[in-house]
């Protein structure tokens, strides 16, 4: 950028700055159109939420002038003046001040300010430099007056929000015609996985829109970029799949690596029926009965439906012993450890291996039959201790009985002697 450049940027954000030291009750922009019309007077009552207003800021900060002078010398164009910028100028005009460090650390020394420089790399940037007016721009998510900041639930971009702003123009049939893509992304995500959590049960880590397609940079990912998106979060399986035979046919066939079996925007919960080879498997959308892949898919089905029967079967077995009231502590942890394999099993099948899937599963089954060990074990002590019980009582008794003879043994005798005596 040429010095004289920087010199009346320098200039006009002094001005601005300066410009918004006005009280509000004497700020003519303010006063003015307060008293206009219900339409302004309410871009005035929203400006008193805006978040660049609560920082001081003001009417001039962005449109220039000078509101200390009365009515209509405000808005001189000798003083900066600029009035309200075209839409394919807002990126700039927003980034007068958002692109400069040392302006923005004054607010808040965190915040990016490489927005412009990254919208002009988004889809909706290129789309505007081409002369597309309808594209998505700063006022487009954040608003244009009242602008309430990113934390706030009730900014359109907080990330609760953020589907539903987006939906307002890649929702709408008519405004999306001329681009030719979907428009039921927003009711596809509602129903994922993703959307789930993030829209019905608030979960702050769920994903929204700009975490897969970028916030200013934004653009939809290619074929070979979903992987790179999804391995953000999920990146134990992605390393899975790198590794996996399905990663070169997958580049091969042109698929989409994770979407092909998972969906992209309606991305369901997986479930153990999307294995194997039976009904409702995605396997078998690629893998013919008799192929090397139809085999593996089938074993690595069977293995951990095998290691679930282990998990209820030494599950039922240790309640029984509890039920006992015997100590199955050790059994339990047991348990616990297959629940946790069980876990990992369903990670590791994205290696896409019936042998690694043995592997994983085995500590899952070593775990099953220690546990199955410690139940049995403590169901044969209450039996042993049952008929130890039943065996001492009987002993007990019988030496109760013994007991009770001897002494009526000793009672007869005690009756003879002393009958004896008296007769002599």
């Amino acid at each position: 950028m040429r010095l004289s450049t920087w010199i009346l940027t320098a200039a006009l954000l002094f001005a601005f700055h300066s410009a918004s030291a006005v009280p509000p009750k004497t700020d003519s922009c303010i006063k003015c159109h307060a008293g206009l019309d219900k339409k302004n007077a309410a871009i005035v009552a929203a400006c008193e939420q805006d978040i660049h207003f609560q920082r001081g800021l003001s009417c001039a900060d962005c449109h220039g002038g000078d509101p200390s002078k009365p009515d209509e010398d405000a808005m001189d164009p000798d003083l900066g003046f600029t009035g309200t910028p075209k839409r394919a100028e807002i990126p700039h005009f927003c980034s007068k001040c958002h692109s400069n460090p040392n302006y923005m650390r004054h607010f808040n020394p965190r915040i990016n300010v490489d927005q412009e420089e990254k919208y002009a790399t988004s889809h909706h940037g290129k789309l505007l430099a081409k002369g597309d007016p309808k594209v998505a721009m700063c006022t487009s998510c954040h608003g244009v007056h009242g602008i309430l900041a990113v934390e706030s639930t009730e900014s359109p971009v907080h990330k609760s929000n953020i589907p539903a702003t987006c939906n307002r123009c890649h929702g709408d049939k008519s405004y999306m015609a001329s681009y030719g893509i979907p428009t039921n992304q927003y009711e596809e995500f509602s129903q994922s996985v993703h959307g789930v959590a993030l829209l019905q049960k608030r979960t702050k880590g769920a994903p929204a829109c700009n975490d897969c397609h970028g916030n200013h940079g934004a653009s939809p990912p290619g074929v070979d970029d979903v992987a790179a998106v999804c391995i953000l979060c999920h990146s134990f399986n992605g390393e899975l799949f790198n590794k996996s035979p399905h990663k070169a046919a997958f580049a091969k066939a042109g698929f989409s690596q994770c979407a092909q079996c998972h969906n992209h925007h309606k991305i369901v919960h997986p479930t153990d029926e999307m294995l194997g080879v039976g009904k409702g498997a995605v396997c078998v959308e690629c893998h013919a009965a008799g192929e090397q892949g139809y085999i593996a898919a089938a074993r690595i089905k069977t293995l951990l439906d095998s290691l679930k029967v282990e998990q209820v079967d030494a599950t039922s077995m240790l309640a029984e012993a509890k039920a006992l009231d015997m100590d199955v502590v050790e059994g339990e942890t047991a348990v616990e450890e297959i629940r946790e394999n069980l876990i990992a099993s369903r990670t590791a099948i994205h290696a896409f291996s019936d042998e690694h899937m043995a592997e994983v599963c085995q500590k899952g089954f070593d775990a099953a039959s220690r546990a199955d060990s410690i139940a049995k074990a403590a169901i044969f002590e209450f039996k042993f201790r049952r008929v130890g019980f039943g065996v001492a009582t009987l002993i007990l008794t019988g030496l109760a009985l013994l007991l009770w003879l001897k002494i009526r043994q000793i009672e007869k005798r005690q009756r003879a002697a002393r009958s004896k005596e008296k007769r002599n």
